[in-house]
C-alpha cells in the first residue's frame, strides 16, 4: 500500500476569506455556511426549462451508473455555464469559476460505510462525509432547481463543526486517485449533521473546506447549479 503524505491542519473561523464575500450573513451564526433563501429566483427561472431541454437531448455527462441506469450527470452545455458565470459575476464582482449543474437521478445504488474496494469511477464518494481540497479563499456556491423536501431529494449536508473552524487537507496530488479516502469522515455526531432542505430555487453559501456530504436522490430526480467564488486579483 502506498503512504500517502498527508497533512490536517484546522482553519479559524477568522481567518476565511469567504465571510468578506456577505459579512452580514455569514457572520450572524458564525458558522461556514449560510442558507441564502430564494434570492436569485429570478435568474435561475430562466434557466430551467433550457437546462431541462438539454437534459433531455442527453447533452450529459453520465459520471456513475448502477445497474445500467444512471446515477449523477453533469450537463455539458458550454452556453449556459457561460451564462451562469457572467450572472454570477456581476452580481458578486468574484472570479467565478467550476460552474456546474449536476443532475442526481432517482438510484437504488445502496449508501455504504466502506470504502475498501471503491473507487470514484464507480461510486460517488461524495456521498460520504469528506473535505474539499480547494484553497483557503474559496466560497462555494449551490442552488437547488428542483424541490428538495425530504430525505430522498438528495439533500446537501453540513457539519456544524464545534470548534467554528473547517478541515484543510493537503496530499501529494499525485496520489489524488487514493487521497480521497484520507478526507472522508466518520463516527461523527449526529446532533451537528445539518440536512438542507428547501424548495426550487433555493441557494445556500459554504466554505467547501468544511465537512459535509451529498445524498443520493431515491425519490425523484434533483438538479443544482454549483460553483466557486474568488476574490478577483
Amino acid at each position: 500500500m502506498l503512504s500517502i503524505p498527508t497533512t490536517i491542519k484546522k482553519i479559524n473561523f477568522e481567518e476565511l476569506y469567504c465571510f468578506e464575500l456577505l459579512p452580514n450573513l455569514l457572520k450572524e451564526e458564525r458558522k461556514p455556511f449560510r442558507n441564502l433563501g430564494m434570492i436569485f429566483q429570478d435568474f435561475t427561472q430562466t434557466l430551467v426549462d433550457d437546462i431541462e431541454s438539454e437534459f433531455e437531448k442527453n447533452s450529459v455527462n453520465v459520471t456513475h451508473m448502477y445497474n445500467n441506469m444512471p446515477v449523477r450527470g453533469e450537463l455539458i452545455s458550454d452556453r449556459i455555464k457561460h451564462e451562469i458565470v457572467d450572472y454570477f459575476s456581476e452580481v458578486f464582482k468574484m472570479n467565478i469559476f467550476k460552474p456546474v449543474v449536476y443532475r442526481n437521478y432517482p438510484t437504488e445504488m445502496p449508501s455504504t460505510l466502506i470504502m475498501d474496494d471503491l473507487t470514484p469511477n464507480d461510486y460517488w464518494v461524495s456521498e460520504f462525509w469528506h473535505s474539499d481540497n480547494e484553497p483557503d479563499h474559496v466560497t462555494r456556491l449551490i442552488i437547488y432547481l428542483d424541490d428538495v423536501l425530504n430525505d430522498g431529494d438528495a439533500p446537501f449536508e453540513w457539519y456544524d463543526d464545534p470548534e467554528n473552524s473547517v478541515c484543510k487537507f493537503y496530499y501529494d496530488l499525485k496520489y489524488a486517485d487514493q487521497g480521497w479516502k484520507k478526507t472522508r469522515f466518520f463516527d461523527l455526531q449526529e446532533e451537528r449533521k445539518n440536512k438542507v432542505f428547501g424548495k426550487k430555487h433555493t441557494s445556500f453559501l459554504f466554505q467547501p473546506n468544511m465537512i459535509h456530504k451529498g445524498n443520493f436522490a431515491r425519490n425523484k430526480k434533483r438538479d443544482v447549479i454549483s460553483l466557486n467564488l474568488q476574490k478577483l486579483p
